[in-house]
This record gives structure tokens, sequence and C-alpha cells, in this order.
């Protein structure tokens, strides 16, 4: 496994607020993490680059049928 960020690293890296990650961990819908300590939670650089590939899209319509919001014909 490669390299590990921080909650803060990680979300430099995603543009977001440190606490929209931990937000997305309580909700579930955020990057897998790993915890190796009571207090420590650490996210691998596999992992954030995996997220970010999950939600890249060549358009809005792929990006609405690939989320189930198309229209039923």
């Amino acid at each position: 496994m490669g390299r590990f960020l921080t909650t803060n690293e990680a979300a430099d890296r995603l543009r977001q607020a440190a606490q929209t990650l931990r937000l997305w961990r309580l909700r579930g819908v955020g990057p897998r993490y790993t915890k190796p300590s009571r207090s420590r939670v650490l996210y691998a650089e596999e992992e954030i680059t995996r997220f970010l590939e999950e939600r890249t899209y060549q358009s809005t319509a792929e990006e609405t049928v690939r989320n189930g919001r198309g229209r039923a014909a």
C-alpha cells in the first residue's frame, strides 16, 4: 500500500473542509479510511484517487444515468 494522508491532507486534496470529511465518515458517503488507533484517521492515497475516479464523468447525462436519476420511459 502507498502513502497515507491525514484528514486535513485528504481534505486539501479533495478541496473540501476537514469537517466535511468528518461528516462524510459519519454518513458513510466519503472515501474509505482506516483507523490505526482510537483517535487517528488516515486515508490511503489510492482511496482518494478511487473516490475521485468514481465521480468523474464525461457529461451531465452520464452523471445522471450513473447516479440513477434518469427519467423512466
